[in-house]
């Protein structure tokens, strides 16, 4: 045939929503010496045109892949296609390149949630006995919003298996440090099982339990993973910036899956909660306002929470201890770029201000001490540093980015 010697094929796919008709025709786009996997553009009859890395596994189970606000990056395909050799399809879709969006904190805000809907019609007319979402970062509040749509359109239908979330960010918007985090109303109203991987070197580590709480809200079941010693975003980046651990854990990821995938199945998952229309919540940052002043006023609590550490120097330290000085208090890690940039301007300050009632005092979080003193060997540190192993103080101090500074008076 033509269409065969040409590589076209041309697949026409019927809907299976509640009176949706045609979802359209779909058009997948591949050469007959078939490659690891497929870029296959499908065209949906609301007119658009979703670009998507088809993985085909043994056609049972679909894991739907939605980028985050950093997009779809190269690096996640040797997963995907681990996945796919393990029968597990696998469909990324690259929404950002779909919509001609670039990528950014607010680009989920331009996605169509009703065309994933009609996406998952499509995943479910093409014969899959089930589905479950892969997400990390923004791209988790994507997976939860298209979820609704189905179970709002397909109320009885248990097509759905659960989430697989790596690092989801589920916040309104970023707090600013000291205030309590607001999370996104999706978030808490979810029934689906949520499989919750969190590397340990990310921001989102020291609020493992707080996240699978706010998920756990409206009854879903959630199983927490911790990553040890691996870095965020380990299966997305180039292996030239991973290191053992990290690439073990991406070498691991897709047997994780596919047990997380098992083990969501022991579930049980409560009746629905929530028919109210489903209303996106903007990821859209607020635009800074600069009236001259140097200084951010605190908007939490006035009066700071304990801190008792132990210091890399050895000795136990308290925030007491620095009464009467002016205490500039900073939490940093390592992995974290613009942490490690701001080092040599502590530093500076600190010298600066020597001959003054004023203090440079560093929390560092989670990390080792052999670690820490080999970060810092060639670094002009003059400040102290204290360790905040478990990610107490973190939690105590509502600090949910990181580097978080707090200028504390001398009355403290």
């Amino acid at each position: 045939m033509a269409e065969d010697e040409a590589g076209l094929q041309m697949i026409k796919a019927f809907s299976t929503g509640m009176g949706r008709g045609l979802l359209g025709w779909v058009c997948l786009f591949f050469s007959l010496n078939a490659p690891a996997y497929q870029q296959t553009d499908i065209e949906l009859d609301s007119g658009s045109a979703i670009s998507t890395a088809v993985y085909k596994g043994d056609g049972q189970h679909l894991l739907l892949w939605l980028p985050s606000e950093r997009g779809m990056r190269g690096d996640y395909q040797p997963v995907a296609m681990d996945l796919a050799a393990l029968g597990l399809d696998v469909w990324a879709l690259d929404l950002h390149k779909s919509y001609m969006v670039p990528e950014s904190r607010s680009s989920m805000d331009e996605f169509d949630r009703e065309d994933l809907l009609l996406i998952l019609e499509y995943a479910k007319a093409e014969g899959f006995a089930g589905l479950t979402f892969m997400a990390d970062g923004r791209g988790a509040v994507l997976a939860l919003e298209a979820a609704r749509l189905w179970q709002q359109a397909h109320p009885d239908s248990p097509f759905l298996k659960g989430y697989v979330f790596v690092t989801p960010h589920l916040l309104v918007s970023s707090p600013e440090a000291g205030e309590a985090a607001q999370y996104k109303s999706i978030a808490s109203e979810t029934i689906l099982p949520v499989y919750l991987i969190q590397p340990e070197y990310s921001t989102k580590y020291a609020r493992s339990q707080e996240i699978a709480e706010v998920l756990g809200t409206g009854g879903s079941q959630v199983f927490t993973h911790l990553l040890k010693g691996v870095a965020g975003g380990f299966y997305m980046r180039p292996e030239a910036d991973l290191n053992a651990l990290d690439l073990q854990a991406k070498a691991d990821l897709p047997e994780t899956v596919l047990r997380a995938m098992s083990l969501m199945k022991t579930a049980k998952i409560p009746a629905r909660k929530h028919d109210s229309t489903l209303v996106v919540e903007s990821d859209t940052p607020e635009q800074p306002v600069f009236e001259g002043q140097t200084l951010k006023p605190f908007g939490g609590e006035p009066e700071p929470a304990p801190l008792q550490l132990q210091a890399l120097s050895g000795q136990e330290k308290r925030l007491e201890d620095y009464r009467g000085k002016v205490v500039l208090l900073n939490f940093w890690a390592s992995w974290c770029g613009p942490c490690a940039k701001e080092i040599p301007s502590l530093s500076r300050l600190v010298e600066k201000l020597k001959d003054r009632p004023f203090e440079v005092v560093t929390v560092n979080i989670g990390e080792d001490e052999s670690h820490i003193k080999a970060f810092i060997k060639d670094l002009p540190v003059n400040f102290e540093i204290l360790l905040d192993r478990d990610g107490q103080a973190v939690r105590d101090w509502n600090v949910y980015a990181y580097p978080s500074n707090f200028l504390i008076d001398k009355t403290g």
